[in-house]
């Protein structure tokens, strides 16, 4: 799916995903993008929302470079999610990009949207999503869904052409990223960082001094990180919470997770120089 930057306001474990997508507020208009790894291969899930409604579905297999959308998409993530690992990234859209994302996407487009609500109860037992037609009331005649409109669009030929050359330069960066997570190889690079663990084992911070540090994030985390960061879980949901404030015993208590595992992934992020403590 095609889709723009957007302004990222949560990320969470993909085990949250129900409360994730259950809990977006009512207004919202933006995507959930599920980066996750099933039977040893990445895949990527992008979902189009607009008012407790999802507009559009895909479904990327990263390694063997396969896609599809529509309802076989949802098919399709609804039997690996819960048996996955990986996170789940909520986007936030303006006005703006919501009519150029509705514009490029028209083909994908489910119309019927699907209301959320439904689609939760599919997932939530697991079920496949079968395309049914509305079941008539008796004496009353259940009121016809419109395809998503076209909210204002564009009219002024200059600001189209403006806003669509963002949208490619954005999507350009992103062909890039790839090429460059092409041609380093995810296997090489962990085999890399496994040797380099194996020789900087010694400098590793003790188990008090590490949770009474207050971690700074060294550098943003781009979509290339987010890949790697898919083989270190829980590791994500840390760096979201790194404020600058905050210690590790404080990240940890907020979080509810387990002190031994979160002091490894605090050690590991700072041999990968994601952050300083």
């Amino acid at each position: 799916m095609e889709l723009p930057r957007g302004n990222r306001i949560a990320s969470d474990n993909i085990e949250k995903f129900i409360h994730v997508i259950t809990n977006l507020p009512d207004n919202f208009r933006g995507a959930i993008k599920v980066f996750f790894k099933f039977e040893d291969r990445l895949h990527k899930c992008d979902l189009l929302i607009d008012n407790k409604k999802i507009l559009a579905a895909t479904l990327d297999d990263l390694d063997q470079k396969k896609s599809i959308s529509g309802r076989d998409a949802l098919n399709e993530f609804l039997k690996f999610y819960k048996k996955s690992i990986g996170d789940v990234d909520t986007y936030s859209f303006n006005e703006t990009e919501m009519n150029l994302t509705i514009s490029v996407n028209e083909a994908i487009l489910f119309k019927p949207a699907i209301d959320i609500n439904d689609f939760v109860k599919e997932a939530g037992i697991g079920e496949k999503v079968e395309e049914k037609p509305p079941k008539e009331k008796p004496q009353e005649k259940p009121p016809e869904e419109k395809p998503p409109e076209k909210k204002g669009i564009i009219k002024d030929e200059k600001k189209w052409n403006e806003e669509l050359s963002k949208l490619e330069e954005e999507w350009k960066k992103l062909e890039e990223d790839w090429k460059e997570l092409e041609s380093m190889g995810i296997i090489e690079t962990e085999e890399k960082q496994d040797k380099k663990e194996k020789s900087t084992r010694d400098d590793k911070l003790g188990e008090s001094k590490v949770l009474n540090s207050v971690p700074k994030l060294k550098k943003s985390i781009g979509f290339t990180d987010k890949i790697k960061l898919l083989r270190l879980p829980g590791a994500s949901t840390i760096l979201d919470n790194i404020d600058n404030k905050k210690t590790v015993r404080e990240i940890i208590d907020k979080l509810g997770m387990d002190k031994k595992t979160a002091i490894n992934i605090v050690n590991e992020l700072k041999k990968r120089a994601y952050i300083e403590i």
